[in-house]
């Protein structure tokens, strides 16, 4: 049978830490430790590693999905992508949050496919002003909630990436 690993380590880590910080960096003598003052020093390096660690806590979601759709381009040189055609679009859909919602979710898989069923089997152009994979994957990270990144892949060797920021 396998045991748990006990979690005392980590805190016996945090505490050592903390007590080198008021000793050595705050030169407190350790005989004062057990004054009121000390307990809220040790109380407030405490709270503050926790808020720390917390704050760069961050869940990370990751969907693909294929969808089959058509698209022409109004473009300012000949090119046989001006005339109607289709793709078997494969898109991957990053999304992050530094919580989870009540289900404990970053967000549900089947609302990213809700919404991306627009797209599916359809003529692009009317949804998107110029349906390139480009405006493709920046039309899909503001359509889902929580979206940071689209990566679009056209056709084999032909993938577009969209990040917010």
């Amino acid at each position: 049978m396998r045991q748990k690993k006990s979690k005392k380590i980590p805190y016996l880590v945090l505490i050592i830490f903390l007590f080198y910080n008021i000793i050595i960096v705050e030169r407190i003598k350790p005989t004062v430790f057990f004054q009121p003052d000390i307990t809220t020093k040790l109380r407030s390096y405490l709270e503050e590693y926790t808020l720390r660690g917390e704050e760069h806590s961050m869940f990370y979601l990751e969907k693909t999905i294929e969808i089959s759709a058509a698209h022409k381009l109004k473009l300012d040189y000949d090119s046989k992508c001006q005339n109607l055609h289709g793709h078997n679009f494969q898109v991957t859909i990053f999304c992050k949050s530094k919580t989870l919602d009540k289900n404990g979710m970053v967000i549900d898989f089947n609302t990213i496919k809700d919404k991306i069923k627009i797209l599916d089997h359809c003529d692009l152009n009317p949804l998107i002003l110029q349906p390139t994979s480009e405006n493709i994957a920046q039309y899909i990270c503001e359509l889902i909630p929580k979206c940071y990144r689209v990566e679009v892949i056209e056709s084999k060797g032909n993938e577009v990436i969209y990040e917010e920021g």
